[in-house]
């Protein structure tokens, strides 16, 4: 098992493309055993692949908890803007909760070019002002410059010292 495992992790790191039908095997397998399904998540997250979002975004809806937190893991390396979509929402939605905050964290992972614009969606529907604040300073984290107005509307708030 840790020699599985361990070639999971190579493949990933090693960004393999070619692993991922296998990682995906590995991950859809019921008899994999938890630690290597989400070790092949992560991988897989990494590697890419036709079937890498679907399949990850399957184990968004799976009973263990640690099998979502490493698909939203393995999310924030999926370069591609179905995650990014999906990572901002989940941010939003499960916001002050572990996933949504490790959901957040992942989408700070991908590349500015796919988290601005799927943060600027949220930011367009989401009227919570905590929660628009954690956008707007996600989104300048990306030093994305125009979000500058919202960011100066934010030190004009007596509450944001």
């Amino acid at each position: 098992p840790e020699v599985r495992r361990g070639a999971a992790y190579a493949c990933g790191a090693l960004r393999i493309q070619a692993a991922s039908r296998a990682l995906v095997a590995v991950v859809i397998d019921e008899s994999t055993t938890p630690e290597l399904r989400r070790d092949g998540m992560v991988a897989l997250g990494r590697t890419g692949g036709e079937l890498a979002f679907q399949v990850l975004q399957g184990a968004l809806t799976a009973p263990d908890q640690a099998d979502r937190a490493a698909a939203l893991q393995a999310l924030g390396d999926l370069h591609e803007p179905r995650a990014a979509n999906l990572l901002a929402e989940f941010s939003v939605l499960l916001q002050g909760q572990e996933l949504g905050r490790l959901a957040a964290v992942s989408l700070q992972r991908q590349p500015a070019r796919l988290a601005v614009p799927a943060m600027r969606a949220q930011l367009a529907v989401v009227r919570d002002p905590t929660v628009r604040a954690g956008l707007v300073q996600s989104i300048a984290a990306h030093q994305d410059p125009e979000i500058l107005p919202e960011l100066i509307e934010l030190m004009r708030q007596p509450r944001h010292g």
